[in-house]
């Protein structure tokens, strides 16, 4: 066990450089003044990053099965190093928003090897344990990202959210020696037109996702996206059938478990996607709670995950089947949004703080349990193709839940305040039928599902 206590470490502050990102939302404000930037114009911080990392991590992960999980690692932490960097150095708002896309290279790197890099220090017998593991660090990533970004803002300006991540990525990058430097393959064996399709259909689609609810842009172009997405991911699917060195092995689709669980990952992450999109106003517009409260009963969401990613380990070791505990998960989910959708004008801190506390218990157990499942259906030397499809379902779910969940809310707002509802009625309204929309949905989903495993009883 001493063995992997540092390699571990490692693994886990580089990947906590990208739940860490969520130190930047609490500088938008700040940064919105120090660039004179119109409120829709600061999304772009975000966009430019998860665009970057979600289009290339499934490329990384394949290169990392061919050239070593650590050399991949090591050169993500670099080049994360020096983006974060230029970030906090950046003059102009277009140069940190280049600067945001060198991050997001830097993250995808990381990301797509850094599940392999853990599941590598344990017995194949231990592996849902390893990734249990994964799951606290990457949690504790995202409860920290938030508190830790406020006194760095404090301290130094927006720049903070930068330059507290530098000596975490540099630690990292000079501990990394310790991890394993796995086996390297020939460039020949990596199929450049394939990464090419697959970058450019990932692209196109997330970035047509993301403009279909931005402010001023016609919905046309963001069609338009749609579109060509869709008809290079065909011309993709279409290469791959035909590489002898595929990105992704198609074939494993062919099963309908894999793919519907893959399906199941993207809307779970879809529908929970809505404590990080409403929640935060409920406790300020109908609670009235202070800025840094609110951040407090957010971190009920973070340790939620941490917690459930801890007892899918603890359950695995007890030979609960993943499939079983990925279900479990998934209808303690839809019990926290049910709960969510009972918050009212006149209700406590208590219940919705509950919701919370289920919601991130759902989703750390839930993308261990899948994750694993992944990684069983893959073989050995896949396993940053397995680690990178997680991330990618997560993120493809989170960017839709942005625009699929921000579009029902503003539709049930805008009824409610044309049925003559006051702003704060209407807001609950809203935040209502959305939970309780997505609990339905998800219901439906997980029975679903649940009949394709035929575990429905």
């Amino acid at each position: 066990m001493q063995s992997r206590v540092l390699p571990l470490l490692v693994i886990g502050l580089g990947a906590a450089l990208q739940p860490l990102d969520t130190s930047v939302n609490v500088a938008f404000p700040a940064i919105t003044a120090a660039f004179d930037l119109k409120l829709q114009s600061i999304q772009w911080i975000a966009i430019a990053y998860v665009l970057t990392y979600a289009t290339m991590v499934l490329v990384c992960g394949r290169l990392g099965d061919l050239f070593g999980y650590r050399l991949i690692f090591r050169l993500g932490l670099l080049i994360s190093t020096v983006a974060l960097i230029l970030c906090a150095l950046a003059e102009t708002y277009p140069m940190l928003l280049a600067f945001r896309v060198l991050q997001g290279i830097g993250t995808a790197l990381v990301m797509s090897c850094a599940p392999a890099l853990t599941v590598a220090l344990y017995p194949e017998s231990e592996r849902t344990r390893a990734l249990s593991f994964y799951g606290m660090l990457y949690a504790a990533g995202i409860a920290g990202g938030p508190l830790i970004g406020g006194f760095a803002i404090e301290a130094l300006g927006w720049q903070g959210v930068y330059w507290f991540r530098v000596p975490i990525a540099l630690a990292a990058l000079c501990a990394s020696f310790v991890l394993a430097p796995g086996t390297r393959a020939a460039l020949d064996r990596f199929d450049f037109s394939s990464a090419l399709l697959l970058g450019f259909w990932m692209s196109t689609i997330l970035l047509g996702l993301a403009l279909l609810q931005a402010p001023g842009i016609p919905a046309g172009i963001a069609l338009g996206l749609l579109g060509a997405g869709t008809l290079v991911l065909a011309l993709f699917i279409r290469r791959e059938r035909h590489s002898p060195n595929p990105t992704i092995r198609l074939s494993l689709f062919a099963s309908a478990r894999f793919s519907a669980i893959n399906l199941l990952n993207i809307a779970i992450f879809l529908v929970g996607f809505a404590a990080l999109l409403l929640v935060p106003y409920y406790l300020t517009r109908i609670l009235a709670l202070e800025v840094r409260a609110v951040g407090l009963v957010m971190t009920l969401w973070a340790a939620g995950s941490m917690l459930g990613a801890w007892a899918a380990g603890k359950l695995a070791v007890k030979s609960v089947s993943q499939h079983l505990l990925a279900f479990c998960y998934g209808w303690i989910l839809c019990l926290g949004l049910a709960l969510a959708a009972l918050c009212g004008l006149d209700t406590g801190l208590m219940l919705i703080g509950a919701a919370l506390l289920l919601q991130g218990i759902a989703l750390g157990g839930f993308q261990v349990a899948y994750t694993d499942m992944v990684v069983a259906a893959l073989r050995v030397e896949e396993r940053g193709v397995a680690g990178s499809l997680a991330m990618l379902t997560r993120t493809l779910g989170t960017v839709g839940g942005a625009t699929v969940l921000a579009a029902a809310y503003a539709i049930l707002e805008a009824g409610a305040l044309g049925a003559g509802y006051g702003p704060q009625p209407a807001f609950v309204i809203a935040f209502v039928y959305v939970f309780a929309g997505s609990a339905a949905v998800l219901a439906m989903l997980l029975l679903a599902t649940m009949l394709v495993f035929r575990t429905a009883r």
